[in-house]
């Protein structure tokens, strides 16, 4: 709470400290047919899902460039996959990152962490790109203004216009001709506080198999015991299904006919893929984070004056957000979705 409260402190002076003693230099024009692009990644499942469609945009306009992408290592299997890269390297891999030339270095974080942005900084690309956020567009030569209201895609895709590229929204092709298995529920999220409560999720369960639909909880081997628990509280209506890896938990969620979750990744890939979503929205900020999917429905009670205080903890210890969004109404919600026309 403490850290919370002096960060707007921390970053005004970072700002005075950074336009005083770091001087990004002048920028030259960006090449019509760059030869080469290195492209810096949030390191989480969501920022990364919401990024891929502006990140093969670009990889279309300029398919000759030779393309490296910085991003956790769990999360290579995928941009892989999605993006075929020609360099894929971990944010520990600086060293080599900086030993290569590059001509565009692009810091997509949008977070007001310094370590990406002095890494673009480090290549010495002649043009560096990313978002002035905190005053860590002193690194780039290029800053991006950072806007907080603007949807997390469209800021990515903010980028693309100093190429001169529109961008085009687009799911994934491998993402079509699925088999419907199940409903899929991942209860996981960053923080407990975008959590819907365990108990509810298991009643919802009860619900949707008592109608017949199978149902499987999925999550990774960290979220183990949070999926166990829940499919024990459900009882024989649930299956537990924890994945090896991102591409597996991209095959178990393809083989899906929708997904009920948290603002959380799953949510973000899920509309990556083209699977239907179902999900609860509590603290999380509306406007950077609702899903990209027109038809993804989503459950949120606006009315509450604390509601998007984008806090890791309830500042009024009610959980009120997620809370008050119970069962009866997920299930009526979970009814529109099925008979929505696919």
């Amino acid at each position: 709470m403490l850290r919370t409260s002096l960060k707007p402190l921390y970053l005004t002076a970072r700002r005075i400290f950074l336009r005083a003693f770091i001087h990004p230099g002048s920028c030259p024009d960006i090449p019509g047919s760059p030869d080469s692009m290195l492209l810096i990644l949030d390191r989480r499942l969501g920022d990364v899902s919401l990024a891929i469609p502006v990140i093969r945009t670009l990889r279309q306009a300029h398919s000759t460039a030779r393309l490296g992408m910085v991003a956790s290592g769990n999360l290579h299997g995928l941009l892989q996959w999605a993006c075929s890269p020609d360099m894929l390297f971990d944010y520990s891999d600086a060293p080599r990152i900086v030993q290569t030339k590059w001509e565009i270095a692009i810091d997509l974080t949008t977070d007001y962490h310094l370590e990406p942005a002095r890494l673009a900084s480090r290549t010495g690309a002649p043009v560096r790109i990313g978002y002035d956020i905190g005053g860590r567009g002193r690194y780039f030569n290029l800053p991006v203004p950072f806007d907080p209201a603007i949807h997390t895609q469209k800021l990515y895709a903010r980028v693309l216009t100093l190429f001169g590229i529109d961008f085009r929204a687009e799911t994934l092709p491998h993402a079509t001709n699925r088999k419907p298995a199940a409903v899929a529920i991942h209860p996981g999220a960053h923080h407990p506080t975008q959590q819907w409560p365990p108990e509810y999720f298991a009643e919802l369960i009860r619900r949707i198999h008592a109608g017949g639909e199978p149902v499987i909880v999925i999550g990774a081997d960290s979220e183990r015991k949070l999926v166990e628990r829940i499919v024990e509280l459900a009882g024989p209506g649930a299956k537990a299904v924890i994945t090896r890896d991102v591409m597996d938990f991209v095959a178990t969620l393809r083989d899906s006919d929708l997904l009920i979750c948290n603002n959380s990744g799953p949510l973000h890939l899920a509309g990556l893929l083209g699977v239907p979503a179902l999900s609860f929205m509590g603290p999380t900020v509306k406007s950077r984070w609702w899903p990209v999917d027109p038809s993804a429905v989503v459950l949120r009670r606006d009315e509450l004056p604390c509601i998007g205080c984008n806090l890791g903890y309830c500042k009024i210890q009610t959980h009120d957000c997620m809370r008050l969004i119970k069962p009866d109404e997920a299930y009526a919600a979970y009814l529109r979705c099925v008979k929505m026309p696919r």
